[in-house]
């Protein structure tokens, strides 16, 4: 049975055949870590490795930059919630720093100096522990996984990231905002739901005092307040563009489970000139032109990949070791054996 949240965010079905008989999950963040497989090219910026714990990529960088000023470049963005490794790069020279706050910590070590591209990326190595009263239902060897966009892309507790994307699309500026800042769901936390309730009848005043976890819509409450109207106040975020991006992303999913095989989905991102898309975004309400507006390209995209998956099986479940190739997502490959969200 397909959890409602896959449905929503568009993966309406179940590609491999490794299915657990039981109950399963994957202890985070300690269970789940992520070395980035990436190799800067020659040029003149300070590369550091960035390890982190229990905090975004985003968020991470956010606090070197205040920390220490300059622009800061990433290849990928991490899991919030896991142990993770990657490159970044900056224009200011750091001689090393490590941080932590409640729950969460980072430490940045300087390695030399070059270039951070799209080239630099490869994939992610991934070594990801899963607790379970069964046996694996799958052993070392090589799997083909479908190319869908995971959570990561939307929000598991609260998929809104793509509706967001599609109002600001259609021009429906207040529509995005009403969206972002209200419309609680009923997985997330009783706090974000009261926040978002009060919104109703408050406006953006209610997210005054919002919990720190509501920083993006803090900032964009924040930016109403002081007379900035919808569009203006949702284009002055760091990361509008990923609502742009979770939209494409979102039709991709759609589009991917009307195959019976993954590797007979789409081979490109919808946008100019991915005319196979028409009949999804005339349902959608979106003409194929208005990509263009913000130049979203049909970027090509590979359906589904071949992996090695070594499996290693403990007292209380086992353990998974495998590579993806940079654009794919674990717990895509995790969601076909323990199939429910919130356990991944």
């Amino acid at each position: 049975m397909i959890h409602p949240i896959d449905a929503y965010v568009g993966m309406k079905k179940y590609f491999m055949n490794v299915g657990l008989s039981c109950s399963a999950r994957v202890p985070r963040p300690e269970g789940f870590k992520v070395v980035e497989l990436s190799e800067p090219s020659k040029g003149p910026w300070p590369i550091y490795a960035l390890y982190k714990k229990n905090i975004d990529t985003h968020h991470a960088v956010s606090i070197l930059e205040k920390r220490f000023g300059g622009r800061w470049k990433w290849l990928g963005l991490k899991d919030k919630s896991a142990v993770t490794a990657q490159l970044v790069s900056s224009d200011v020279g750091v001689e090393g720093y490590a941080v932590e706050g409640r729950g969460w910590c980072l430490r940045l070590e300087p390695l030399g100096r070059g270039a951070l591209t799209r080239a630099s990326l490869h994939g992610n190595l991934f070594v990801i522990d899963v607790e379970a009263e069964c046996r694996a239902s799958i052993t070392t060897g090589s799997y083909l996984i479908p190319g869908y966009f995971s959570y990561q892309r939307f929000g598991t507790t609260r998929p809104i990231t793509h509706v967001v994307g599609k109002f600001i699309l259609k021009g429906e500026w207040e529509e995005a905002v009403n969206v972002l800042l209200g419309e609680p769901t009923p997985w997330e936390s009783p706090l974000s739901r009261s926040v978002r309730l009060r919104y109703y009848a408050e406006g953006p005043r209610a997210f005054l005092d919002a919990p720190k976890w509501l920083d993006i819509e803090r900032r964009v409450a924040i930016a109403l307040l002081r007379g900035r109207g919808p569009e203006r106040a949702l284009k002055s975020l760091r990361v509008f563009k990923l609502f742009l991006h979770a939209y494409q992303a979102y039709l991709y999913n759609k589009m991917l489970s009307e195959a019976e095989d993954p590797c007979e989905g789409p081979t490109r991102l919808p946008g100019p000139g991915a005319e196979e898309y028409r009949d999804v975004l005339d349902e959608e309400g979106i003409e194929l032109s208005s990509f263009n507006r913000y130049g979203l390209r049909a970027e090509p995209r590979r359906p589904c990949a071949r992996i090695n998956v070594k499996v290693y099986e403990r007292e209380n479940g086992f353990t998974l070791i495998f590579s993806l190739p940079k654009g794919y997502y674990a717990t895509s490959f995790l969601r076909e054996m323990i199939r429910n969200p919130f356990a991944l």
